[in-house]
């Protein structure tokens, strides 16, 4: 697989609060807050393009440019090198996206 995405190194997963809106509306275990890498493949291409829901088992809940957040629906949005994606991800997102890294 493609190169695609980098966790940082503080805050690569960041557990739901029991009791959460998050936590009560999704089965979901935690978010992930990857950056999209200077080498990727996501750059150019939409969300909804990428079929990022099918493709890494994971939904693309917001993305933010330069520090501030992009207010468009996510699967609208044309990916950029480091673009901050917020996910909501499923339990073994981790271990299935290994290779998912800027190395």
């Amino acid at each position: 697989m493609p190169t695609l995405l980098r966790p940082p190194a503080a805050a690569a997963s960041v557990a739901r609060p029991a009791g959460s809106l998050l936590a009560e509306r999704a089965p979901s275990p935690a978010l992930s807050i990857p950056p999209v890498c200077s080498n990727s493949p996501l750059i150019g291409r939409s969300v909804r393009e990428l079929q990022f829901r099918d493709r890494f088992n994971a939904a693309v809940v917001a993305v933010a440019r330069s520090g501030e957040r992009i207010r468009a629906k996510p699967g609208d949005i044309v990916l950029q090198r480091g673009d901050i994606l917020l996910l909501d991800t499923g339990a073994a997102f981790a271990q299935q996206n290994k290779v998912i890294s800027c190395a």
